[in-house]
């Protein structure tokens, strides 16, 4: 370990590790729930940072479910 693109610096393991967990795909595909109604969203008590994508008419908040 610790040469691979580190210039010759030796990397922490559990670092190295985790940069590799990261770099995986997953083998089948993530199961999602129904999306949530906006009074559902709206009536949460704890602060929500949701990331969509930019022009994916999926993610579309004035297209009904």
């Amino acid at each position: 370990m610790g040469e691979r693109g580190s210039g010759g610096a030796v990397l922490d393991p559990d670092w190295v590790a985790l940069q590799e967990a990261a770099a995986g795909f997953p083998a089948v595909r993530p199961v999602t729930g129904p999306r949530p109604a906006p009074q559902a969203l709206r009536a949460l008590e704890v602060p929500v940072l949701l990331l969509v994508a930019a022009n994916g008419r999926v993610h579309d908040p004035w297209q009904g479910p």
